[in-house]
């Protein structure tokens, strides 16, 4: 298992991080393969914010 580490210094680059993650799984047809990615982090620090934003790109019809 290979393992990176970024910090994200605010809401923009979490978004900006979503989309450019988002934009790679599609170019690699991850929906097909499938990935497993581990947020860590303390309480507060835009772990469930990251998630959200990831799923509304990379899903955008659903809900």
């Amino acid at each position: 298992m290979q393992a990176l580490q970024f910090k994200l210094a605010d809401e923009a680059a979490s978004v900006y991080f979503a989309q450019t993650v988002a934009q790679v799984c599609a170019q690699q047809n991850v929906a097909d393969n499938g990935f497993m990615m581990y947020l860590q982090g303390d309480l507060g620090v835009g772990k469930s914010f990251l998630r959200v934003h990831l799923f509304k790109i990379s899903y955008p019809d659903k809900k």
